[in-house]
């Protein structure tokens, strides 16, 4: 009875499935029709644009740390991350952060441009992964860009519990075992919307003019600097709040600063815009130490001494690279454990070698082993001749 159930519901899904099919075909392109008519009737104006949205720059809240772990970074315009190094106003190296503006940026800036949409289709999907692609359509210039996400299916974790799906095990550069763990919907869905944020805005801030930007960062930069005046002390905790909800604690934020005392309207700046970084998934605190290590002081470059002491251990290119990764962020302690490393090669005891090496001693070729030592050394002997059979002789007739 049941088969013949399925006998007569079996049929009536295509047809279901290809109306419903044509009804979603049918609205989207209704939709698009009615976007290119609206965006020839009304026209994108940039100066409206930017009047609009630099009276959002102006709002304190908009370009504020909210310190609301549900939504931390929602308020963030701006966001940086550590490229490089340079030299400040005193000649002393620096990390350079790089600043860009955010995906909230974006989400604000987007209905103000006007005539312009960010879509996301799926693509399709198989047993190890989803696929989508964000679209984004400028309805004025009649010109559609697109990028994909990819959406795995599974996680990877050290510890597991009893209700976790194990797909696999690998081994991972500590030689730790990983565990990779089938995912649930929520957590693909949290890793798509990480995704789409990121896309989205690359798509939409691609589609702003330059000097747009420029001038929407100088006025998040003013109306920060206003609101820090106002009030220091709010400010510091604020920032303070937001670092401790990415796992980040007052202790290391005076570490890396190098200094206890209140902070400068610069580093509240630079601080903001890392925090913003952090909490947006473009860097990690570990990035920001290394790149602070490897800027030095300006009296030393740390990065090139390691690169002297490996150089004493002849590692090879993989014993370099693991070792260093074991000592991300710790660049003075990884400098220490090879001094130590380079010490006990020397056998000086674990201390470094105060006086000069000594020169390499020659060492002499090794004779081969004599069998009887009372034996007389055999006598040099010439070359045996080597004979060669005489041409021949033509017989005389």
């Amino acid at each position: 009875m049941t088969d013949n159930a399925l006998q007569v519901q079996q049929p009536a899904l295509p047809a279901y499935s290809e109306q419903n099919v044509s009804m979603v075909q049918q609205l989207a392109q209704a939709q698009i029709q009615s976007a290119y008519i609206m965006a020839e009737r009304h026209p994108r104006d940039w100066d409206v644009a930017e009047q609009k949205i630099l009276k959002e720059c102006r709002r304190p809240q908009f370009c504020a740390i909210d310190p609301d772990p549900k939504k931390y970074g929602s308020s963030i315009a701006m966001y940086g991350v550590p490229r490089g190094k340079k030299q400040d106003e005193n000649g002393k190296w620096v990390p350079n952060i790089v600043r860009d503006l955010t995906i909230r940026f974006a989400e604000m800036a987007l209905p103000h441009i006007k005539n312009a949409s960010v879509d996301l289709w799926p693509m399709g999907e198989d047993e190890q992964q989803r696929v989508f692609r964000v679209v984004r359509i400028d309805y004025e210039s009649n010109v559609a860009e697109g990028e994909i996400i990819i959406v795995p299916k599974t996680v990877e974790r050290k510890s597991t519990k009893d209700s976790d799906i194990v797909v696999a095990t690998r081994k991972n550069s500590y030689n730790e075992t990983v565990h990779i763990i089938q995912a649930t919907n929520e957590e693909m869905e949290q890793a798509k919307l990480v995704q789409y944020s990121k896309r989205k805005r690359n798509l939409v801030l691609s589609m702003i003019p330059g000097w747009l930007k420029e001038a929407a960062k100088a006025q998040i930069l003013e109306t920060q600097r206003a609101v820090d005046a106002q009030d220091p002390d709010a400010a510091r905790k604020a920032i303070y709040a937001g670092f401790a909800h990415v796992g980040v604690s007052v202790e290391d934020i005076k570490s890396y600063l190098g200094h206890s005392n209140d902070l400068s309207p610069a580093e509240m700046e630079d601080l903001r815009v890392l925090y913003a970084g952090i909490a947006g998934g473009h860097t990690t605190w570990k990035e920001i130490i290394a790149a602070k290590e490897e800027s030095g002081d300006g009296s030393e470059d740390l990065d090139a001494l390691i690169n002297a002491e490996f150089e004493k251990l002849e590692n090879t290119a993989a014993q370099v690279r693991k070792i260093k990764a074991k000592y991300i962020g710790r660049g003075k302690d990884l400098l220490e454990w090879l001094q130590g490393e380079v010490a006990k090669k020397q056998n000086n005891g674990g201390k470094q070698p105060e006086s000069k090496p000594e020169p390499a001693k020659v060492e002499q070729p090794k004779q081969a082993p004599i069998e009887n030592e009372d034996a007389e050394p055999p006598a040099k002997q010439d070359p045996k001749p080597v004979h060669t059979a005489p041409p021949p002789v033509a017989e005389e007739w």
